[in-house]
């Protein structure tokens, strides 16, 4: 599993959650102190990246 964000606002971790359905990205949520931690396999790097110039 890989870290691909820290979110100290649910706003935001909402918004990410959402298009990670969307595209079919399995992920992982935890709870830390600096805010929901947001994980996902090595592998989907590629579709993350996809993801990402499709919300730019």
């Amino acid at each position: 599993m890989v870290l691909l964000d820290t979110f100290d606002s649910d706003l935001e971790a909402a918004f990410l959650i959402e298009n990670l359905k969307k595209a079919g990205i399995q992920f992982t949520e935890k709870k830390a102190e600096e805010g929901l931690q947001v994980f996902i396999n090595e592998a989907d790097m590629g579709k993350i990246n996809d993801l990402i110039s499709k919300l730019d």
